[in-house]
């Protein structure tokens, strides 16, 4: 060993480091402090964008619903996404609408219980599950709604309710 220096045994982190890397290692936590602060900004910007995902596509449920009370199922398809109409064609979608109708009657109320976005690179998803008293019963439908040009156009639609069984 030099003289002047004593010998240092460490375990994990050395007990020595040059002068020149103690700079380096602000410099780094000002990089890092940077780079937190945009994360975080862009999490914020997302976030806001995500709740007006998320409204845009609850607001599109009453249409809905308005449009299913009417016997407007065709109008329903006709502002489909295309993943609702490469998965059903119109005369399926439309009959099992006019069953649905059929069987449970005009909407009563819908209140929110859930939500999902899911960002793609095909496109925004937005997954709502909603449960809806009819005239004829409840039920608890989901609604996949695709977001295209600030529009939310109906991807997908699911409806569990025992009424559409036992009547």
């Amino acid at each position: 060993a030099s003289p002047g220096r004593r010998a240092q045994f460490t375990i994990g982190r050395a007990a020595w480091r040059p002068r020149r890397r103690a700079s380096y290692s602000h410099a780094m936590r000002a990089h890092r402090l940077l780079a937190g602060l945009a994360t975080a900004s862009a999490l914020l910007l997302s976030a806001c964008s995500m709740q007006a995902d998320r409204q845009l596509a609850e607001a599109a449920i009453p249409a809905f619903h308005q449009q299913l009370d009417a016997g407007r199922f065709d109008a329903i398809y006709d502002v489909a996404a295309d993943d609702l109409k490469r998965a059903a064609p119109r005369s399926d979608f439309t009959r099992f609408l006019a069953a649905v109708h059929r069987k449970l009657g005009v909407t009563q109320s819908s209140v929110p219980r859930g939500w999902q976005i899911n960002v793609q690179t095909s496109g925004t998803y937005v997954t709502l599950t909603v449960a809806t008293v009819f005239a004829g019963g409840a039920a608890q439908e989901r609604f996949v709604y695709r977001l295209q040009d600030k529009q939310a156009r109906l991807a997908g639609y699911n409806i569990n309710s025992n009424a559409l069984i036992l009547q």
